[in-house]
């Protein structure tokens, strides 16, 4: 089974317009781990994130006030969900300060790092500052799915 660290925004693309740019490559993310062919990790820090991105952006991305629907879906994917240990954070702290990476997206690197699988992100500017990390991948490159 192909196992995946997956970033907010990739999740965020779940929930987005059809004509959002990767939104079918992360549906085909989600539909392999719905399938059983694929497990999807995520520290926990990204059901803070995106219960907040869906709340800000309910108009656009969930279609009014639907935010809360999303938000029990998302629980309701059985994702595989990580809490940050002291381990991972110190890991995380290093990484953030190696490639100037927000400690919110260090924290998703070091988790593909720790579990040695890949992250796949919708983020540009994570892929560009990780860049010299071979397992961050686009999510518009055909290695994500």
């Amino acid at each position: 089974m192909e196992e995946l660290v997956i970033d907010t925004s990739v999740i965020i693309k779940w929930y987005a317009v059809p004509q959002e740019p990767g939104h079918p490559i992360a549906k085909g993310l989600l539909s392999g781990h719905v399938e059983g062919r694929r497990r999807l990790h995520i520290p926990m820090l990204a059901l803070y994130e995106a219960g907040n991105v869906l709340r800000q952006l309910r108009a656009r991305v969930t279609g009014g006030d639907r935010p809360f629907e999303h938000v029990a879906n998302l629980f309701s994917l059985g994702l595989s969900t990580h809490p940050l240990t002291l381990a991972r954070a110190m890991l995380a702290s290093e990484l953030a300060h190696l490639f100037d990476l927000s400690f919110y997206d260090a924290c998703f690197v070091a988790l593909a790092q720790e579990l040695n699988i890949p992250l796949v992100t919708a983020d540009e500017r994570l892929c560009r500052q990780a860049a010299a990390l071979p397992f961050v991948r686009p999510l518009t490159s055909a290695r994500a799915l």
